[in-house]
């Protein structure tokens, strides 16, 4: 905000840089002008103040707009910098446009099943090749990504399930809800060095964990009659893959490993995955809540 201080000290400012006129007619001119200048100066430092003011509005609207509530039938699209709420119908439209799929598809447990009885390679010169240099790269490890999958995975819950009653009982994001990004290897492959090689070599990270705070306040209504949950359904990424190990040339195959990684979300300084939040709300007055999107229970 600017100040009345700060204010007096620009119109004393603006005075003392008018041009002094010592003789009559130019002393009577230099007074309008000095006048006017003032005058100038005075209107553009209330037209600024004035558009302080409004940005101040705007910060307070802001803030108070970290409190949303949800409408039946609302979803809060969470994503970088940006937080909106639209219709269901909108969100369905955005998944499309953006060329995910609207559900997770079929694990492939074979792709790691089948690849089980691999193992890492031990030094072989009639393999790798003799000399110092061969058996130094014989057990170099590497990756490569052989499919990529896009898709909203299931409810991640972000809130205790309540049931309502009377005029419908509020329900808010809650602390220490958590998801994470997941990386499952074959056996005989080193799951830490997996997930160092997908971050160094892919520039994927694979290694990130989300937890709800308290501060975030997403409100939705469990009507009488209802028991539900605040959740989110992230925008997720699943990448296929291989390992393996020797030298250039004569590389064997140790392994397979899949990753879901999901997209950060940051907005109004919380942090959490990219994607849809709403409320799962069934008809019903007991305690486990299915899925709304996905299978199994909440907590």
């Amino acid at each position: 905000m600017v100040s009345a201080h700060f204010l007096t000290l620009l119109l004393a400012t603006a005075a003392n840089a008018v041009p002094f006129w010592s003789e009559g007619g130019l002393n009577s001119t230099g007074s309008h002008l000095t006048t006017r200048s003032v005058n100038a100066t005075a209107r553009s430092l209330n037209a600024t103040a004035r558009s302080v003011n409004a940005v101040k509005r705007g910060l307070n609207a802001t803030k108070r707009n970290s409190d949303r509530r949800l409408a039946p039938g609302e979803v809060l699209v969470f994503g970088q910098d940006s937080a909106e709420i639209i219709q269901l119908d909108k969100w369905h439209e955005l998944v499309k446009a953006k060329g995910y799929l609207h559900e997770p598809p079929a694990w492939n447990q074979s792709w790691i099943d089948d690849a089980n009885h691999l193992a890492p390679v031990p030094y072989d010169e009639s393999i790798h090749g003799s000399g110092p240099a061969k058996r130094d790269c014989a057990h170099t490890f590497s990756i490569v990504k052989d499919k990529e999958e896009r898709f909203v995975n299931w409810d991640v819950q972000m809130s205790p399930v309540v049931i309502g009653h009377g005029k419908g009982i509020d329900v808010t994001v809650s602390k220490s809800f958590s998801v994470a990004d997941a990386v499952t290897v074959s056996a005989g492959l080193d799951l830490t060095a997996v997930k160092d090689r997908i971050g160094g070599t892919l520039g994927i990270d694979v290694s990130r964990t989300w937890t709800t705070q308290q501060g975030y306040m997403i409100r939705g209504t469990v009507e009488d009659g209802e028991t539900g949950t605040v959740i989110s359904t992230p925008w997720t990424n699943r990448y296929y893959g291989r390992a393996f190990q020797g030298c250039v040339g004569s590389m064997k195959q140790t392994g397979t490993w899949i990753a879901d990684s999901y997209e950060e979300g940051s907005y109004e300084g919380v942090d959490w995955v990219a994607g849809a939040i709403t409320v799962c709300a069934k008809k019903q007055k007991s305690i486990p809540l299915s899925r709304c999107n996905g299978s199994g229970d909440f907590k």
